[in-house]
């Protein structure tokens, strides 16, 4: 992969990663002002980003932008039309006859050159334990982008969205 590959995969990623911040962030909004909005000290910006919308300065969202921001099923709904798939496998060794479960998880965001997606591994009860995102470009591996604590916890809340049974 050339550098401006390399640069472009990764700005892919880390545009995705701060989408999905930002989508759970009014997630986790939404449920904390109970909708709300009179109480709510959430910027212009805030709003207009966890509505995955553009902002300029000066902009001012309106009563009903603020209103969908703290509907929490809308928020819900976001992060799960966000995906363009939500797919599980199994692997490792099974018994003959043994039904497989599955034990990992990928939800890809972006597909192509570059792509994005974010995989971990599923506890005995279907549920993500673990979130990594992931990069790549035309012939190149999947490349772990580095992340903080925070970022990882919504990349975990992220895909504990999605239904990922069997």
């Amino acid at each position: 992969m050339t550098e401006q590959e390399k640069d472009h995969a990764r700005a892919n990623a880390e545009a995705a990663l701060e989408n999905i911040v930002a989508m759970v962030k009014r997630l986790h909004h939404a449920a904390e002002c109970d909708g709300d909005t009179d109480e709510c000290d959430l910027t212009d910006k805030e709003i207009c980003d966890g509505l995955a919308r553009y902002y300029s300065p000066g902009q001012e969202v309106n009563d009903e932008d603020r209103e969908e921001y703290h509907d929490e099923e809308k928020a819900r709904e976001q992060i799960q039309e966000d995906a363009l798939e939500v797919s599980v496998r199994a692997s490792g060794w099974r018994s003959p006859g043994e039904t497989p479960e599955a034990d990992e998880y990928r939800i890809l965001i972006t597909t192509g050159g570059p792509a994005c997606q974010v995989k971990g591994d599923l506890d005995a009860h279907m549920q993500p334990e673990d979130a990594d995102i992931q990069y790549q470009d035309w012939g190149t591996p999947w490349t772990n982008l580095p992340t903080t604590q925070e970022e990882d916890d919504a990349l975990l809340e992220y895909a504990r969205q999605f239904y990922l049974g069997m």
